[in-house]
């Protein structure tokens, strides 16, 4: 049985640690590690949607593993280090595994939940690593450089692509439909109504947040 716990975490990769906020519900049967991608005008004001769905999903007794970044804070002040898909996925590989080997979240479904660019690397660590990873979550995903033939035949899971209707950037591309065609039965997209990608009016990002929780519980 897992018991509550929340608090700031520390966890060593390499010659670095990374940061993040922790909170386990008791009874918790998931954790969804949730990496925002590089872009601070999702939500009216930075992390206010991150922290309304970590709100959310501690209601729902899912556990939230809130990253502050994939890179420690002097690694953040070098540009070159963001675009590091290598580096960002094998960042999350290792954070992966350190709670896998953790006996206290070691019988928790771990689910990936980012944002715009961040599911490159994401999709990335999920690929490597597919039997230690149970979903993924891709909100307003980035699939620019994302080729979906590299994917078609070992790609096996559950993904939830959610974007909204008014989405008026390159983001919206036929190829995400590809989760869809070739993925895991379980995957599936949303789309909602009259809402922008970047999510700021509250009340849309609460329909969000209500299909995130409906399709975990599918999990």
């Amino acid at each position: 049985m897992v018991e509550d716990q929340e608090g700031k975490i520390s966890i060593p990769v390499n010659y670095v640690s990374i940061k993040g906020n922790l909170t386990v519900p008791k009874n918790s049967n998931q954790l969804v590690i949730l990496i925002e991608g590089n872009d601070d005008k999702f939500g009216r004001e930075p992390k206010v949607n991150v922290v309304a769905l970590k709100k959310r999903l501690t209601s729902k007794s899912v556990a939230s593993l809130v990253l502050e970044s994939l890179l420690s804070e002097d690694e953040r002040s070098i540009a070159f280090n963001h675009l590091d898909l290598t580096l960002l996925s094998n960042r999350l590989i290792t954070i992966t595994n350190w709670i896998r080997k953790n006996p206290k979240f070691s019988n928790l479904k771990i689910i990936y939940c980012t944002t715009f660019n961040g599911i490159r690397p994401v999709l990335l660590a999920a690929k490597r690593s597919f039997t230690k990873v149970d979903g993924i979550v891709a909100i307003s995903g980035n699939y620019k450089e994302i080729d979906p033939k590299d994917w078609q035949h070992e790609f096996k899971i559950p993904v939830l692509v959610l974007y909204g209707e008014l989405d008026s950037t390159d983001q919206k591309f036929p190829d995400r439909e590809f989760f869809l065609k070739f993925g895991h039965p379980k995957s599936d997209q949303v789309i909602i109504k009259s809402s922008s990608n970047r999510f700021t009016d509250s009340d849309k990002w609460d329909l969000a947040l209500d299909s995130i929780c409906l399709w975990l519980g599918t999990l």
